[in-house]
């Protein structure tokens, strides 16, 4: 029997090259040989190779794959790894004895080599001069991007502020992990997500209470982390709506500002898609300011002031009917009830209301909102319908 499989897509996503290319066409099948499919990402036809007890060949003789060696290890010795170490990063295919998926990962002919010379350097730069295998595991080609792209041309200062990350992450570590709820500040949290995959964070002044320098940091990690968690597709930032309904003197201590500007600016570089400031009164102008004096100008850059209708309309623009209806209910929710109810109250759930985010442990999944056991929202209302819903919270 011949079986057509998709091959597995981490290959790609982690990876970003294919663990074998071969020759493109109809492949030729015998006997009990299976035939692997996999999309190149340098060209637009497919290409197939046969899978056999012996390992992986290509489907044309006279066609080599990416590695040097006639065939790779069968199937069940591909370890699943979404790490490059510095060594393997960028190394050409001239190991033939290597076993395994050491073969494998040293054959990414298309990573930049700069990326395992930022992370060898980013680990030498850590306390110890040696980064962990937890540390390593975030060192994915796509993060260390990141901070190569932050600062282009000049590997030391890039391996300089991914190292800051690192060591941020490490000491929130069992925030990050799951290992231990934080005691929340607010309902901040991650309220949902657009159509193209971008997160949607919320929060509303009046449920922050008065700013506590232990807890606070440890709330931001963990509503950060969860959003970085809940991306889909292509996308690979998020949103943040400040709603000012509740703005009052206590929140003009600007120490709560420090620990969020930290966050946004190393661990989570370039995560902030935009910043929706919701109907802020004048005494806000006081926090804004102070807030500019610690934050880069491209940061403020993305940030804008809306009224309540105004970002209900926004998002119907920009992330669909679900997301703003989210948003319109929210408003809604947040004009009524009683002042200063942070954390998992009402049906809320934190870190995050996206019904993907599943995977965390069953104390965070406590609740649920409207009758789901995972939060999530489905709105089949019309864009009159939301835009009224606005009004209405407005009007609130």
């Amino acid at each position: 029997p011949v079986e057509l499989k998709i091959a597995p897509s981490w290959l790609q996503l982690d990876f970003g090259i294919m663990l074998f290319s071969c020759c493109s066409g109809t492949a030729s099948i015998a006997g009990d040989e299976e035939c692997i499919v996999e999309p190149s990402p340098r060209k637009a036809s497919l290409d197939f190779a046969i899978v056999s007890k012996e390992g992986v060949k290509p489907c044309d003789a006279e066609q080599l794959c990416t590695s040097s060696a006639e065939t790779m290890p069968p199937p069940s010795e591909w370890l699943h790894s979404d790490t490059l170490s510095p060594e393997s990063a960028g190394k050409q295919c001239s190991e033939k004895d290597l076993p395994g998926m050491e073969k494998a990962s040293s054959c990414h002919t298309g990573v930049d080599p700069e990326i395992g010379e930022v992370i060898k350097a980013a680990g030498d730069l850590l306390p110890g001069g040696k980064m962990s295998d937890w540390q390593r595991s975030w060192c994915t080609p796509q993060t260390v991007l990141i901070y190569v792209r932050g600062r282009p041309g000049d590997k030391l200062a890039a391996a300089k502020i991914l190292a800051e990350a690192l060591q941020w992450r490490e000491s929130c570590r069992e925030i990050l992990s799951r290992s231990r709820i934080p005691t929340w500040q607010s309902d901040f949290r991650v309220l949902t997500r657009t159509e193209s995959g971008h997160p949607i964070l919320y929060t509303c002044f009046r449920h922050i209470m008065r700013a506590n320098l232990q807890h606070v940091p440890e709330h931001y990690a963990a509503v950060f982390e969860a959003a970085v968690r809940s991306l889909r597709g292509d996308a690979d930032q998020f949103h943040i709506v400040l709603d000012c309904h509740g703005f009052a003197h206590r929140h003009l201590d600007p120490r709560p500002l420090i620990p969020f500007m930290s966050a946004v600016k190393q661990p989570y570089r370039d995560r902030l898609r935009s910043a929706v400031v919701v109907g802020a009164p004048y005494t806000f102008n006081i926090l804004f300011k102070m807030a500019s004096k610690i934050a880069s100008e491209k940061t403020f850059g993305k940030i804008m002031f809306k009224s309540v209708q105004e970002t209900v309309a926004h998002f119907l623009e920009v992330g669909g009917t679900e997301a703003s209806s989210a948003l319109a209910r929210e408003f809604a929710t947040s004009r009524g009830g009683t002042d200063c109810q942070p954390g998992a109250v009402h049906g809320r759930r934190l870190p995050s209301e996206l019904e993907d985010d599943c995977a965390a442990p069953p104390t965070l999944l406590a609740g649920g909102r409207l009758g789901s056991p995972c939060g999530r929202q489905t709105s089949t209302a019309s864009e009159p319908d939301i835009i009224a819903a606005a009004a209405a919270a407005a009007k609130a």
